[in-house]
């Protein structure tokens, strides 16, 4: 991974409150991140590539039993070989 910087693709409603989550809990923060970086491949053929991928990472803060959780609530990876 070469970089981490925080990103928003929601609505500012939406960003930093899980308002409507499933269990109905209110004390989830959420934090939208983008990474990128670089991988070095080998084809099942034995040919040899390189691929630059970026990610879109939507991370729950869930603190509501007293022990601070993060869990994933979206992950998406973009792949250019």
């Amino acid at each position: 991974m070469d970089k981490v910087f925080p990103a928003s693709f929601s609505s500012p409603d939406e960003q930093h409150r899980d308002k409507d989550n499933k269990d109905g809990d209110k004390n989830r923060d959420k934090f939208e991140y983008m990474l990128n970086g670089s991988v070095d491949l080998e084809m099942r053929s034995g040919k040899k590539a390189a691929a630059l991928w970026a990610a879109r990472a939507v991370v729950l803060v869930d603190d509501g039993d007293g022990d601070r959780e993060l869990k994933y609530e979206f992950y998406q990876v973009y792949l250019t070989l």
